[in-house]
């Protein structure tokens, strides 16, 4: 029989997801991870942690968690030793009736088990059914203010044209994104940005940019950006406003915080459907001991003065050490976006994690917060 942590191991691997990013995304530490693949049984506190360890992570890698969890136990019964009792004692002629007993409480357990089962998978099939149907038939609005939306098959756009408003309808959103549109069908590849022709006229109206979009799965919809292309006729009716130009030495992006459940406060620099690797550039205006530690891995450390500077990368965080905070001028950069913070005060010893996080609805958020 196949090994349940080699096909763990084999399918993490083919699908380029290391130990410390599906520790991330699946909450279980690395350690227990590690023991799944290599099959370290006598690891776990209890037969309990195991199974539920490898269930969720089956299910993070698109695996049969009960398949796996068929295999584990087929390894443990081969692996535990046989009771004592039973060795060193003759087997005892059991009578007919406790065999017969046996048999049918067996049968009215698999009968009940069976029926619970077909219960639930019911239940969640209508459930599925309900967030499917909820997921689909929405009607959204394109105007003259760009939009992202996560939309998914048979939901339609209204794009509001200067005498007349166009419909979209969405037809796949499974591998590529399909649009139906007056004038054909138009399809979008991940990754892409498309201009479409929407009124048979010289240019296109809007610009659309593909940034999510499952592979197989077209319940789990497609994340999208769209904007409205508008001519020199609807942007001459817009009046801009004049501003003060911003002294850009301190221009600092103004960044939204959130209190999580425990209390703890966080700012959010990045938010997008896709975790991905982020650099930050620490300029150092004064002398500070600064140690870091990317995506848990070794700590470095070094001692810097003023007008020193280090870059380094991260795919999942930082944990950043400082001896003199706002000696630290911090850039973080990613996905093309720049955002400078100041963390800090004079003299302040500080410890920080710049990580990804996934919130509930699947987005993912790069947030900065203070250790304890």
């Amino acid at each position: 029989m196949e090994s349940f942590g080699i096909r763990l191991k084999q399918t993490r691997e083919a699908r380029g997801i290391d130990l410390e990013r599906a520790s991330l995304e699946t909450n279980i530490t690395v350690e227990y991870l590690d023991a799944l693949e290599k099959e370290l049984i006598t690891s776990f506190p209890c037969d309990t942690y195991l199974i539920g360890f490898l269930k969720n992570y089956a299910e993070y890698l698109n695996l049969d968690a009960d398949e796996l969890i068929t295999m584990y136990k087929a390894v443990k019964t081969q692996i535990e030793p046989a009771p004592l009792e039973l060795l060193l004692e003759p087997k005892k002629k059991v009578p007919l009736y406790v065999v017969v007993g046996v048999l049918f409480g067996l049968v009215i357990v698999a009968v009940g088990t069976f029926l619970i089962v077909r219960l639930n998978s019911k239940k969640a099939e209508k459930r599925e059914n309900i967030i499917t149907a909820a997921a689909q038939h929405s009607v959204y609005q394109l105007g003259n203010v760009p939009m992202q939306k996560r939309v998914y098959q048979e939901d339609k756009i209204e794009v509001q044209l200067e005498d007349e408003v166009v419909t979209l309808f969405i037809a796949e959103t499974a591998g590529v994104l399909t649009l139906e549109t007056p004038l054909g069908s138009h399809v979008v590849e991940l990754g892409e940005e498309v201009e479409i022709d929407l009124d048979g006229q010289p240019g296109s109206e809007i610009s659309i940019f593909l940034s999510d979009i499952s592979k197989t799965d077209s319940s789990r919809g497609a994340e999208i950006q769209l904007v409205r292309i508008m001519d020199e006729s609807e942007l001459a009716a817009f009046t801009p406003v004049e501003t003060e130009p911003e002294d850009e030495e301190f221009a600092v992006k103004e960044l939204a915080s959130e209190t999580t459940e425990s209390g703890m406060k966080r700012t959010i620099i990045f938010e997008s459907a896709t975790a991905y690797p982020v650099t930050i550039n620490a300029n150092f205006r004064g002398q500070c001991l600064f140690r870091y530690q990317i995506d848990r891995k070794d700590i470095v450390e070094d001692f810097y003065t003023a007008n020193q500077t280090v870059s380094i990368n991260a795919n999942n965080g930082f944990r950043l050490w400082m001896s003199n905070a706002n000696a630290v001028k911090m850039q973080i950069i990613g996905a093309g976006n720049i955002v400078d913070l100041d963390i800090g005060r004079p003299g302040q010893v500080l410890v920080e994690d710049i990580k990804w996080i996934k919130d509930e609805d699947g987005r993912f958020k790069l947030v900065v917060m203070e250790v304890e």
